[in-house]
């Protein structure tokens, strides 16, 4: 009789962060700003100087600012402008939120469809920023950002393991469960890497910690409530995209429907919401993204 098969050891979720941190290398000029927004004494047009070093930056930044999706009064036409209007701490979530896209964008990933990536990542973000307003969070637009980069995860682990990556994705199409092929294969899932990323580039531990368990809200503790509402938007992108609302009632955790206590209409206006300015948003992020659909 054959032993049985030894388990796999468990990795270090932070080792492979950092790993990928390095490969991804967000540009100079993010963290520049960073730092000088350390300084409670900064001023605004000190941080306009240093963005507008950067032109891509810039540009993303004002366009960003002035979508429907982030919902400024007026038009924004200086960085300055935009600074004063989001706020320092928002600044800096849309700071990382562009660069992070644009670094991982400029990357050979070839495991996983990313036009279907950026779309999911996209319209997730849209219905998180809506479950955040019903749900009475404060400043909705950061369940937004979080909800653009709750799955680079996924993205990291094509990255460091091109090979598990492609047996999950063969396994997944027999019917398994991913983050759970996903741990047994490494020791720890897409989620889990993605909140490990986000506290190297240092987001609050509210965000870290919602990102990690947006697959299993249950398990977040200092950011419950945004693990709940980043979980049920990825189900609601997901629902849309193979356009199946019975996915919504297979694969949405009971507990965080409680939470955010939604019904039927509710999900169904974040939806309306979300659609109306999906186009717009996926261009913003991912120019020409939005005219091959």
């Amino acid at each position: 009789m054959s032993a049985a098969p030894s388990p796999r050891p468990r990795r270090n979720v932070h080792e492979w962060a950092a790993r990928v941190d390095k490969l991804v290398a967000l540009p100079e000029i993010y963290w520049l700003v960073r730092d000088r927004l350390q300084d409670p004494q900064v001023e605004m047009r000190e941080l306009g100087r240093l963005i507008q070093q950067d032109v891509d930056l810039t540009a993303r930044l004002l366009k960003l600012v002035n979508s429907a999706a982030y919902g400024v009064p007026g038009r924004v036409e200086t960085v300055t402008r935009a600074i004063t209007l989001v706020g320092l701490r928002e600044l800096e979530y849309l700071l990382l939120a562009g660069v992070a896209f644009e670094s991982f964008a400029r990357l050979p990933i070839e495991q996983i469809n990313m036009a279907s990536f950026w779309r999911h990542s996209v319209f997730a973000a849209l219905a998180a920023k809506g479950l955040a307003r019903v749900a009475g969070v404060l400043h909705p637009e950061r369940l937004f950002i979080a909800g653009l980069l709750h799955d680079m995860g996924r993205l990291a682990l094509c990255l460091e393991a091109p090979h598990e990556v492609l047996e999950v994705v063969q396994r997944r199409e027999r019917g398994e469960e991913v983050c759970a092929v996903e741990r047994e294969l490494l020791g720890f899932d897409h989620a889990e890497l993605g909140g490990a990323l986000a506290a190297r580039w240092r987001l609050p531990e509210v965000m870290v910690d919602a990102i990690a368990h947006h697959h299993r809200p249950g398990e977040a503790r200092k950011g419950y409530l945004e693990a709940c509402i980043l979980h049920v938007a990825d189900v609601i992108s997901l629902a849309v995209d193979v356009q199946d609302d019975q996915r919504l009632q297979d694969y949405c955790d009971a507990e965080a429907w409680r939470r955010l206590r939604l019904d039927e209409g509710v999900v169904r206006t974040v939806i309306q919401d979300a659609l109306m300015d999906f186009l717009e948003t996926l261009e913003l992020i991912t120019p020409g993204s939005a005219e091959s659909l």
